[in-house]
């Protein structure tokens, strides 16, 4: 079937080329009759459109159509003239595509970093860390913080009372103690947050 079917694809594209060519030489014999009757009468005025200059051009074949631009030709490359090189720059080339060891880093000292970061300065006093205050202000947290587990297990206070007083607390150290170093508004203010 697929042989049969090419076959007679084929012989369509021959009819096809067939009925161009008579097309083309039936427009040809036309065109050449209106030369001659052309020819037998002298035109007065203007040549009209189609004259001898112009002519009629049979319309091309359609394996034709689909190519219309002729192919590009390639463009030959210029032969490049042998350049001679000088001796040094060939030795240098040479040189550098040989294959060579890598070459030998020193070794990284053992004790090239401080073990011990340097001290903190600070612009205040107060900045400076106090590890006893820092126990103090921790054991006052974990207190508040067991007692508020207390609180809340004993529905003493709704849950919103918590979570607006941490926030007021909040604000208010922000606002108004960003400067507090007291000791005693410290521990309060960890008692709150725990």
């Amino acid at each position: 079937m697929l042989a049969e079917l090419v076959r007679k694809l084929k012989e369509i594209d021959l009819a096809n080329e067939a009925r161009a060519k008579q097309r083309a030489a039936a427009v040809a014999s036309a065109a050449a009759k209106v030369k001659v009757e052309a020819s037998a009468r002298p035109v007065m005025g203007p040549k009209p459109p189609g004259s001898e200059e112009d002519g009629l051009r049979p319309p091309p074949l359609p394996r034709e159509q689909h190519h219309p631009l002729p192919p590009k030709r390639q463009r030959e490359k210029p032969v490049a003239e042998a350049k001679v090189e000088p001796k040094e720059v060939r030795e240098t080339r040479e040189m550098l595509l040989k294959p060579s060891l890598p070459p030998t880093l020193p070794e990284r000292p053992v004790n090239s970093w401080p073990r011990t970061s340097p001290k903190q300065m600070y612009t205040d006093q107060h900045e400076y860390p106090d590890p006893v205050r820092g126990k103090e202000a921790l054991r006052v947290a974990v207190g508040a913080f067991l007692c508020g587990i207390v609180a809340s297990q004993a529905d003493l206070f709704p849950a919103t009372w918590f979570i607006w007083s941490f926030l007021l607390v909040h604000l208010v150290g922000v606002l108004f103690l960003t400067d507090y170093a007291n000791q005693t508004g410290l521990l309060v203010l960890c008692a709150i947050f725990g």
